[in-house]
């Protein structure tokens, strides 16, 4: 978790600090997947490392140094946003005890529920590109070349994509949103994402009753690039 956090603020900062402070975590993950990788090697498994792993000895396309960024791109980039989605989720569903009532008593609709989370406080809170041609979008022309910054939580509030933006409501077919990213660089681990979502909230919810956030306000962490609280603090009763 730290190290993640490490990271995030790293990419998200103009500070030499906070870079220079992401270095012992990358090292951390580095050499935690250098000795698992080594391990699948020599035994195999029906997962994601191994797979890459296959790939690599097959066409020579990977280098090491590649495949154990990627690996630790996946788990980094996996837990922050995951963590935040389902932390965000529950406050949401705190700050609005009618909804969480309904979907306490209709898990189905934990599907429609959690793409609602997504639009409504994103993990991910703006996406940067660079623009390989002029473009105008809202009249305004970008030009070639110019560094952007997309801001995903200002598109899912846009009362020209969604009726009543500011309301949560489990109910509501959001369609497309912006979440997990669009086209090319659309995000690897969307379906996994969800899954966890829909398990993590439809658990807690399934397991509890008369579940309140024990605090006034809540600290939300610093780096912009991702939205997710510091520290959640709830009363329950265990069912």
């Amino acid at each position: 978790k730290e190290a993640s956090m490490d990271l995030t603020k790293a990419i998200d900062s103009d500070s030499e600090d906070d870079f220079f402070a992401a270095v012992p975590a990358e090292e951390m993950l580095t050499g935690y997947f250098r000795d698992l990788v080594a391990e699948r090697r020599k035994n195999p498994k029906g997962d994601i490392i191994s797979s890459l792993i296959a790939v690599q000895e097959r066409d020579k396309g990977i280098g090491e140094e590649e495949l154990l960024a990627t690996c630790v791109l996946l788990l980094w980039t996996g837990h922050e946003t995951t963590k935040n989605l389902i932390g965000n989720a529950l406050l949401v569903l705190l700050r609005n005890p009618g909804q969480m009532d309904i979907l306490s008593r209709d898990p189905r609709m934990i599907n429609k529920a959690v793409e609602e989370f997504l639009r409504f406080e994103s993990p991910v809170q703006k996406i940067c590109r660079w623009a390989s041609t002029e473009i105008s979008i809202g009249g305004k022309i970008i030009p070639k070349d110019r560094f952007v910054v997309g801001l995903i939580g200002a598109a899912h509030r846009d009362p020209d994509r969604f009726e009543d933006p500011d309301m949560f409501d489990i109910s509501r077919d959001v369609g497309s949103h912006l979440a997990f990213g669009r086209g090319a660089h659309h995000c690897l681990g969307n379906a996994l994402a969800r899954i966890e979502a829909r398990v993590a909230i439809n658990s807690l919810l399934r397991r509890t009753r008369r579940l309140v956030l024990a605090a006034e306000t809540v600290e939300w962490q610093e780096p912009t690039l991702v939205r997710g609280v510091k520290s959640l603090p709830v009363t329950f009763q265990p069912v």
